[in-house]
C-alpha cells in the first residue's frame, strides 16, 4: 500500500503544517519579494495569486529550495528548515509540480511514479511487480483507476499527466503540494477532473498551494486566498468572503 499523510488536528492544536515570516528575495537591486507572511494549514487549499512579475514563483522557489532567502525563514512541520535543494525539499514531504511536470514521456506511468527513487528487493534488484501494484493502487485512491500504470505516459493526455505528477508526489509522503497552474492549456473536462483531484488530495490531508491566473478556479476551490503584488503581499482572503473584484483590486497593488 502506498503511504498516506492525514491530519485530523485536535481541537485548539496549531494545524499550521508551513509558516513563511519574513521571507524576502532580491537580484542585484531588484527586490522580488518583500517581507512576506502566511501560513499555509493541514487540510486546506491556499490560492497563490499575482499578475506576471508579483514574486509567486520567486516564492515557490524560496520554499522549494531553488533559491536562498536574504531574510526571513520558513518553518516546515514545526521546525525552522534551510533547503539547499529541491531534493532535500522533496525528501522532506514539500513537492511542487510545475507546468511541465517533469515527467518522462518515454517512460510508463509507474516508471515515472518512482523515477530516481526504486523499490527494490532484499539484495538490491529492482521490485517491478511492487511498483506496478502499488502504482495502480494509488491511481485508483485518486479516482484514475481507468489508467494503466504500463502506459507510456506519452500517449497521455494533458489531464491524465498532471494525475500521474500528482500520484508520485502522494506517494512520497508529501504533505505540501504547491501546483504551479496545473490547469492551464487543459480541456474543461480535464480542468474538472484536476480540481477534483485537488479536493481528494485535501481530504487526504495534504496542504495544496494553488497558483493559478484564473480566478474562477482559484474562487472555486481553495480556502483561503494569498494575493501579492509587485513583491508584496497585498492581502489574504477568506474565499467565502470575497469575490473577483476584491482580488483583482488586491493583484493592482490596493490595500486590503
Amino acid at each position: 500500500m502506498e503511504k498516506e499523510h492525514t491530519v485530523t488536528p485536535e481541537d485548539g492544536e496549531d494545524t499550521a503544517i508551513l509558516k513563511v515570516r519574513g521571507l524576502s528575495k532580491t537580484f542585484d537591486h531588484v527586490v522580488a519579494l518583500d517581507d512576506v507572511s502566511f501560513d499555509i494549514n493541514s487540510q486546506e487549499v491556499l490560492g497563490l495569486v499575482g499578475d506576471n512579475g508579483a514574486g509567486k514563483s520567486t516564492l515557490i522557489k524560496l520554499v522549494s529550495g531553488v533559491y536562498r532567502a536574504n531574510a526571513g525563514k520558513v518553518v516546515f512541520g514545526g521546525r525552522q528548515v534551510e533547503f539547499n535543494s529541491p531534493r532535500e525539499s522533496r525528501d522532506s514531504g514539500i513537492e511542487v509540480i510545475y507546468q511541465d511536470m517533469a515527467l518522462v514521456d518515454e517512460l510508463e506511468v509507474w516508471e515515472n511514479v518512482f523515477l530516481g527513487r526504486q523499490l527494490r528487493h532484499g539484495f538490491g534488484v529492482i521490485d517491478r511487480k511492487r511498483m506496478i501494484e502499488e502504482a495502480a493502487s494509488l491511481l485508483e485512491r485518486l479516482g484514475l483507476g481507468s489508467l494503466s500504470p504500463t502506459t507510456q505516459v506519452g500517449y497521455l493526455s494533458g489531464g491524465q499527466k498532471k494525475g500521474v505528477a500528482i500520484s508520485r508526489a502522494l506517494y512520497w509522503d508529501t504533505r505540501v503540494i504547491f501546483m504551479d497552474e496545473p490547469t492551464a492549456a487543459l480541456a474543461v473536462i480535464e480542468i474538472q477532473r484536476v480540481l477534483e483531484l485537488i479536493e481528494r488530495l485535501r481530504e487526504k490531508g495534504v496542504a495544496v498551494v494553488f497558483v493559478s491566473h484564473n480566478l474562477k478556479e482559484i474562487l472555486g476551490v481553495t480556502n483561503r486566498i494569498i494575493v501579492l503584488h509587485r513583491g508584496q503581499l497585498t492581502g489574504i482572503l477568506d474565499t467565502k468572503e470575497t469575490d473577483e473584484d476584491e482580488v483583482i483590486r488586491l493583484m493592482m497593488g490596493g490595500e486590503n
